[in-house]
């Protein structure tokens, strides 16, 4: 026998967990509390919304889109595509009550994303956590209450490293045999704004400022005045 054990079911995996708490290296994930969980379920009601205000406009769009109607793009530009709508006197009046549905749901939608974001204003200027996050260049108010929330004990990630592994940017890989290349990163993780290509340079950009603290407080870090100007000979 190849000493595999073979076949998915709950015995097995009663079995594999049981084996797994008895390994010495096993890593252990902090239970959240109430307030936390409160506050992901805020952040994760708040991204459901956004993507049915999304899958509205995007069915707005391409019903008017069939009568000749289209604005920019953008969330921003809604408005114009229903003020289209709604002085166009050739749209038939089915297509202008789908578009009245959807107008309306497009505004409660926005109501009710404004309120999850107010409750999440809210409980972020109660946190001393997420208050010390908002500091940090890049990160605004909802990020840092997400942040908090998702991380109840940030001592079980040795690094900034491995809490930037956590969140899914990861360096693509590019080796071959012993040689390793590490190359962009790969963002696999989706939370709202944070995923965005600013949010990653501006958290870089505070790793730079942070090394470079570092070592002005260690001394290593000083002015020097130069003795030539490039390309001189020195004299």
């Amino acid at each position: 026998m190849d000493g595999v054990k073979r076949g998915k079911n709950d015995a097995a995996d009663a079995e594999a967990i049981c084996e797994a708490m008895s390994r010495p290296g096993m890593r252990f994930v902090p239970i959240k509390s109430a307030e936390q969980q409160a506050t992901l379920s805020l952040h994760k009601t708040r991204e459901l919304l956004i993507k049915q205000r999304t899958m509205s406009v995007n069915a707005l769009r391409g019903h008017l889109s069939e009568f000749g109607m289209i604005a920019a793009k953008g969330i921003g530009r809604v408005d114009e595509l229903l003020d289209l709508a709604q002085s166009d006197t050739t749209l038939p009046n089915a297509a202008r009550t789908s578009v009245k549905v959807l107008a309306q749901a497009l505004e409660g939608l926005d109501k009710a994303i404004d309120d999850l974001e107010n409750e999440i204003t809210s409980a972020h200027k109660q946190n001393a956590t997420t208050q010390l996050l908002h500091e940090v260049p890049g990160i605004g108010k909802i990020i840092a209450s997400a942040i908090a929330a998702s991380v109840p004990d940030p001592n079980v990630l040795k690094s900034g490293r491995d809490f930037a592994a956590w969140l899914g940017l990861t360096p693509r890989q590019n080796s071959t045999g012993c040689k390793q290349t590490l190359g962009a990163k790969e963002t696999c993780w989706s939370w709202g704004d944070l995923t965005a290509e600013r949010d990653v340079q501006a958290q870089r950009r505070v790793a730079r400022l942070g090394r470079w603290a570092a070592r002005s407080r260690r001394g290593s870090l000083r002015w020097r005045w130069p003795t030539s100007l490039p390309g001189s000979s020195g004299r």
